[in-house]
């Protein structure tokens, strides 16, 4: 999708700007096979990317390349928009290296890939990286043939109650005193305000993906002391 040729040509591209334009957004869009610049500054393409004859989009934020890549709620929604795949890459000056994720339908998890892949914040892209979330969409991909919907998120939203206040609709409150069921997610309080969560998958075991780790499998009775919900998902 995007090879050594497409990232001399977009960081050419780049290059040929200045230092204060550097400072914007930058939208490419792939058109019969070459990257283009298309729009500089989000406010231009913040209602969704429409760009005619377009096979991909990229886009860079204007953050150091050794910043960690964080999609934003917007990022999100614009995944959301279109059928094409949509890349995002750290770029603000230029002795950076272009060095894109990018996200789409085809880039498809697998079962393997569900156990030891390295946390990044949003969905599960070319990185074969993502959250918490990210996780728990895939393993009900491969395992139930269940896709959630896209649900965009904050990183820096101050009300870490992401499950409680985005999943109503999409699951059922279980007691907490329920039998566990593979496919229940285990919601668990972190700090003072804040959600972390993952999925029972027999054997009294749980997968999910801790920022500070890889995704993995632990016993469930090491999170039950912090159990905020328990959650049966509407399929």
């Amino acid at each position: 999708m995007f090879n050594d040729a497409d990232r001399q040509h977009v960081t050419m591209q780049l290059m040929a700007r200045s230092a204060d334009d550097l400072k914007n957004e930058h939208l490419f869009a792939k058109i019969n096979g070459t990257w283009h610049l298309v729009k500089v500054g989000s406010e231009e393409f913040v209602d969704g990317y429409m760009i005619e004859g377009a096979e991909a989009y990229l886009h860079t934020h204007p953050i150091p390349s050794n910043e960690p890549l964080v999609p934003s709620m917007l990022d999100m929604q614009m995944f959301a928009s279109s059928d094409k795949p949509q890349g995002i890459m750290n770029y603000c000056s230029h002795n950076d290296v272009v060095n894109p994720v990018f996200w789409h339908s085809s880039i498809q998890p697998t079962e393997e890939s569900l156990l030891s892949r390295h946390y990044r914040w949003g969905d599960y892209g070319s990185d074969g990286k993502g959250d918490c979330f990210a996780v728990i969409m895939d393993w009900f991909k491969i395992n139930k043939g269940y896709e959630f919907p896209i649900i965009p998120r904050d990183f820096y939203d101050k009300n870490g109650y992401y499950y409680t206040l985005n999943f109503e609709g999409l699951c059922k409150i279980k007691p907490f005193d329920s039998p566990l069921e593979i496919g229940d997610l285990i919601v668990i309080r972190v700090g003072r305000q804040g959600e972390h969560a993952g999925v029972y998958v027999g054997d009294g075991l749980m997968l999910h993906h801790p920022m500070n780790g890889v995704s993995r499998l632990t016993p469930v009775h090491a999170s039950m002391e912090r159990l905020h919900m328990l959650l049966k998902v509407i399929m």
